[in-house]
């Protein structure tokens, strides 16, 4: 295992996990504005570490 993705860890990256479950289980809980933006800047930074990784030797 990549320790390395742990790090991902120190930025709460698994908060979006609850995002992952309400898509396939829908409630009636709509994210706020900040909360919305707050879960695709900690997308885009999983996505960016995971490409680093992809293309790196």
């Amino acid at each position: 295992m990549d320790s390395e993705f742990l790090k991902l860890f120190d930025d709460d990256v698994d908060l979006l996990t609850a995002y992952a479950v309400e898509a396939r289980y829908p409630t009636i809980h709509e994210p706020e504005k900040e909360e919305a933006e707050n879960a695709i800047k900690l997308a885009e930074l999983v996505l960016a570490f995971v490409k680093s990784k992809l293309t790196s030797p």
